[in-house]
């Protein structure tokens, strides 16, 4: 089996023309497009980092997911997708690609960090609002028992505004902290409580 030469996605413009290679069947498959979109480094909804951000506009037909982006002179671009938004084709970028690959093969799966909370984004109060600089915060709506939440004194009600001064609005952002980095490190959380500010220090745990 031949392997695909692998093209920079660095280099690749909007209206650059593409196709999408797959094999559903006995057969191949071909779908040509262009790049409708195209931007640096970005992170999903559920936290994931991608190292650049490719919008392919081909045909989703079957097979779609899983086929290869490659350019019109059959390098490949990419790995695609109908999976990381929704209604939207997107293409996972070769350097994304490598390093999910090197961290399955070092430990056998991908490594990211926990809390061990469940929560819900929440309107502030204008008072609030004001006072840490943004309209929305993330209330926290369970705690796991013997979690890293849970040790480092979080509780149901308590609204997360942000990580180690990144603001936290929604569910993703708090994933988007929690990277193989902040396993073991200390993250300190910026909450409101009972109507005050207040920080809470915790270490990260491990999924």
């Amino acid at each position: 089996m031949q392997l695909p030469q692998w093209a920079d996605p660095g280099a690749v413009k909007v209206g650059q023309l593409v196709l999408a290679i797959s094999r559903p069947g006995r057969s191949a498959r071909a779908s040509l497009g262009i790049i409708s979109a195209a931007g640096g480094n970005w992170r999903t909804p559920a936290g994931g980092e991608i190292e650049r951000y490719l919008q392919p506009d081909v045909e989703r037909s079957l097979g779609f997911s899983g086929s290869l982006l490659v350019d019109t002179s059959g390098r490949a671009l990419g790995v695609n997708t109908s999976r990381l938004m929704r209604r939207t084709p997107m293409t996972i970028p070769s350097p994304t690609l490598r390093r999910v690959v090197e961290t399955l093969v070092k430990h056998g799966r991908i490594r990211r960090g926990y809390l061990g909370i469940g929560g819900h984004p929440i309107r502030l109060s204008e008072t609030i609002g004001q006072q840490v600089g943004q309209r929305r915060g993330l209330i926290i709506i369970s705690v796991e028992p013997g979690s890293p939440a849970d040790r480092g004194g979080l509780f149901v009600g308590d609204i997360i505004v942000a990580i180690d001064q990144t603001p936290i609005r929604h569910p993703g952002e708090v994933s988007a902290r929690l990277d193989e980095k902040s396993i073991g490190k200390p993250l300190v959380l910026r909450v409101v409580r009972a109507g005050k500010i207040a920080e809470v220090t915790l270490t990260a745990g491990e999924r």
